[in-house]
């Protein structure tokens, strides 16, 4: 098999267009990259582990803000978390 190396994508083999080709395509941004580099050092199922604990632990507290701040707005009250919310069945 031989590889041609093309100078412009004029020149290039045209493929099948599939349904996918209509997706808009979004590349990375600086922090998904930068966490892509992190995990390629993770090299122990514990540096996992660990890093999936960090990751869990940053995220509650980020939760724990919104729903302090909700509260503190009053959006979420005692009357809230004591009501029945759920849809009933029949």
């Amino acid at each position: 098999m031989s590889t041609k190396i093309y100078q412009s994508t004029k020149n290039m083999p045209q493929r099948k267009r599939t349904p996918s080709d209509n997706v808009k395509r979004v590349g990375l941004n600086p922090a998904q990259l930068h966490f892509l580099q992190v995990l390629s050092h993770i090299k122990t199922n514990e540096a996992f582990m660990e890093l999936k604990r960090l990751v869990r632990n940053f995220y509650a507290q980020q939760l724990q803000k919104e729903a302090d701040k909700c509260w503190a707005e009053g959006k979420i009250n005692d009357n809230l978390l004591n009501e029945h919310l759920r849809t009933p069945y029949l």
